[in-house]
């Protein structure tokens, strides 16, 4: 019997066109946490240091990102790139948070929450949506604009997770960094990660697709586990109203 493969798609993409209504990045709840630390977020920025040092167009190469996403749907969940997209969108955060021009914050603020449409009722949305338990911590503090300049101050009693804990520290690092580098050069950061800071994106509308692209590729990361796949199913067939109970107790 012949079966039908699931499409997959990939496309190499900056970040001008990553973060827009093309992409809706959930975080599902069988993935595991943030996890990145302070040395990790501090190599990335330095590798982008290091890409707007040159002075150059060459593109600067991300890495991949792996994803279950339907061709007509912008709903995006990831299997593999939820620490960089997570790091970048902290980054990206603490960058808006450190501009004066108006102009340009809006425009920053732009990759990290869709603006509202008022003429239809559309609320602001975030473009990353993380894990249930971290989610509601990452849009107020993160995600909400100029939230990051009191999110570095915040204590340990007002996390819940070590990813929130992960999440605050990270920020703060890469404020210390950048709060010296003047408006001008963060401006000058911002036009490259937009405009020549490149990713692959490689998506599937099948998880199990998706989690076999990710096994063949060896991407970086933290991997899925045959139970974190199991997992995902299980919890996937619960009505939605009742998975947040269920993904916890597991």
């Amino acid at each position: 019997m012949h079966v039908n493969a699931q499409p997959m798609k990939a496309a190499e993409i900056n970040l001008g066109k990553l973060f827009t209504n093309d992409f809706d990045f959930v975080i599902p709840e069988y993935q595991r946490p943030y996890a990145w630390g302070q040395e990790e977020a501090l190599q990335l920025l330095a590798d982008f240091e290091g890409a707007l040092e040159r002075d150059t167009e060459e593109p600067y190469f991300l890495g991949s990102v792996v994803l279950v996403k339907d061709a007509a749907s912008s709903h995006s969940e990831v299997i593999d790139g939820q620490q960089r997209l997570t790091t970048l969108t902290i980054l990206l955060s603490v960058l808006r948070d450190l501009v004066d021009d108006p102009a340009f914050r809006s425009a920053v603020h732009g990759f990290v929450e869709e603006p509202a449409v008022e003429w239809d009722d559309l609320p602001a949305r975030p473009r990353l949506t993380l894990r249930p338990r971290d989610r509601e911590f990452f849009r107020k503090h993160v995600q909400k604009d100029g939230a990051t300049a009191a999110l570095v101050d915040i204590s340990d009693n007002q996390t819940s997770t070590d990813s929130q804990r992960g999440i605050r520290d990270n920020a703060k690092v890469l404020r210390e960094k950048l709060v010296a580098w003047g408006e001008s050069r963060l401006k000058e950061l911002f036009k490259m990660l937009a405009k020549r800071t490149f990713v692959v994106t490689v998506s599937t509308p099948d998880l199990n697709s998706a989690y076999r692209i990710f096994s063949v590729m060896n991407a970086r990361g933290l991997a899925l586990a045959p139970s974190d796949i199991f997992k995902s199913q299980v919890i996937g067939a619960i009505p939605e109203q009742s998975r947040q109970h269920y993904a916890d107790l597991w």
